[in-house]
């Protein structure tokens, strides 16, 4: 979540049910991680905004937006109840979820997508966990 301004700013807006954007799948070196699978591989995403979200019931909701022939185009998916997962996986369920939303819309539009050296880093950091 970054700094621990941040993450006081971040669980206080959580508080004033308010709405809060977060790059889902951005690590921060200190950070908690969550592991998942991307594109068929052990991955991980960032646990803060999924725990943050287990812990008060708030519904997570994946956006972004897409390029294609000269136009933008903005998506948002259902909204994700982390409640209705079994409560020993939820964050593992919970990554999964977000996961499988990003892989949806980055095969459908690949060359809108530019975090491919962030999903290197993943499986990386995936992969030193796992050894």
């Amino acid at each position: 979540m970054g700094t621990r301004r941040s993450a006081i700013d971040f669980i206080s807006a959580l508080r004033r049910r308010e709405i809060v954007v977060c790059m889902v799948d951005n690590i921060s070196g200190d950070g908690a991680i969550a592991p998942c699978k991307f594109f068929g591989r052990p991955a991980c995403l960032p646990a803060g905004y999924l725990s943050a979200a287990i812990r008060d019931d708030i519904p997570l909701i994946v956006a972004g937006t897409t390029y294609s022939s000269g136009r933008y185009t903005h998506w948002i998916s259902p909204p994700i109840i982390t409640k209705e997962f079994h409560e020993q996986s939820r964050l593992h369920d919970s990554a999964n979820r977000v996961a499988q939303l990003i892989e949806k819309r980055v095969r459908a539009h690949p060359g809108s997508w530019n975090a491919w050296s962030s999903v290197k880093v993943k499986w990386e950091i995936c992969a030193a966990l796992h050894q």
